[in-house]
């Protein structure tokens, strides 16, 4: 008998014990969770296109034409309305500029106040940049056939330079650098380097693979480009990645297996979020740093001088939703602030404020703000 209550007294402590573990970890999970805030939801057919963030300010970009400017507090401080389709948005460096493509360019201050305007007849915007200098650098397409044309312009609107591009064939992707020089890459896997006009230097990357596809190519810092192919139809391919410095000579070939599902540049760093997870490499190809969660895909990858954003997913086992999509926020030491889950039936836009510890969740019509309470 005795025994026996010695046996009963060891069971009920392993089971207090267990219990106690147990609400530690719960209340752990519960304390670095992350809030949510809905602060825009559009009406009707209307759905958020892009936004970016600037200051204080979040620039949001509708379908109907709208363009909202709001504090990191999610209040409206204005709206303009551009009646037009809208095609990119940009800032610049100095953020007091906003840069919205429709049937024209228009460049607006932060507070949402028209600067200028720039239409070309017969052509739709297709690139725009603020440029090192106080320029602008705007691509037009041709609705006549596939050639561009460049315009570089002051902040007052007069035009400085116009270069022609020729036609340069469907599906291909461009960059512009700081400097005002074009990265034009095709998905026959040309690579071509262009300034004032005139194709400078030109490279040709792997294409014999039928089944990559969507090529990108950037800037990375200010004498390095990457250049390279997004997804595969084949899940046992790997994506190749090609690094070169500032005139197109190749530096170093990396690959990934399974998909880069985003491709985020930062000064001279450039982060790819995968299927297996998410990399950040120098400009000259060697990795800084990863990061994984077991059971999600890498998805989006940004930074600011206070914290860190990982975004992963994962297809959602329910029927209601489609995705999972998991949040981690961390300090810039690496300390994690927090992380947050949310159900998903579309592929989002996530992104975080320019000088804030706040996350931006963009879900077709829906605003969020993701944040530590």
């Amino acid at each position: 008998m005795k025994k026996n209550k010695i046996i009963l007294y060891i069971i009920v402590g392993i089971i207090v014990t267990a219990g106690v573990l147990t609400g530690l970890r719960y209340k752990q999970t519960v304390s670095s969770m992350l809030t949510s805030k809905e602060v825009l939801n559009l009406k009707g057919d209307t759905y958020i296109i892009s936004a970016i963030t600037v200051d204080n300010e979040i620039i949001v970009a509708a379908s109907d034409g709208n363009i909202y400017f709001i504090d990191n507090l999610g209040k409206i401080i204005t709206t303009k309305n551009l009646k037009s389709n809208i095609f990119c948005i940009d800032k610049s460096p100095d953020n007091k500029y906003i840069l919205v493509g429709t049937v024209d360019f228009n460049v607006f201050d932060k507070s949402g106040n028209l600067i200028f305007k720039e239409t070309l007849k017969d052509h739709i915007p297709f690139k725009g940049k603020f440029l090192d200098g106080g320029k602008v650098k705007l691509v037009f397409q041709s609705l006549n056939d596939l050639s561009y044309t460049a315009l570089t312009v002051d902040l007052k609107g007069k035009v400085l330079q116009t270069e022609s591009l020729n036609d340069l064939g469907e599906n291909n992707f461009i960059d512009i650098s700081a400097a005002g020089r074009i990265l034009y890459t095709g998905e026959r896997g040309e690579v071509y380097l262009i300034e004032n006009g005139g194709f400078i230097k030109d490279a040709n990357i792997d294409t014999k693979v039928s089944t990559i596809h969507d090529i990108f190519g950037y800037f990375v810092g200010s004498n390095a480009i990457v250049a390279g192919y997004m997804y595969t139809t084949d899940p046992h391919e790997q994506i190749p990645v090609y690094f070169y410095d500032g005139m197109l000579k190749l530096i170093k070939k990396i690959s990934f297996n399974g998909n880069i599902n985003n491709v985020t540049v930062d000064k001279d760093t450039i982060t790819f979020a995968t299927d297996q997870g998410t990399f950040t490499y120098s400009n000259s190809g060697n990795e800084i740093s990863s990061k994984n969660k077991f059971g999600f895909d890498g998805f989006n990858f940004e930074q600011n001088d206070n914290i860190k954003m990982y975004s992963f997913f994962k297809t959602a086992k329910e029927q209601t939703v489609s995705y999972i999509f998991k949040v981690d926020l961390f300090d810039n030491g690496d300390k994690e602030i927090g992380t947050y889950l949310i159900p998903c039936d579309s592929i989002p836009q996530i992104l975080i404020a320019s000088n804030a510890s706040l996350v931006i969740f963009i879900n077709k019509n829906i605003l969020q703000f993701i944040y530590k309470d």
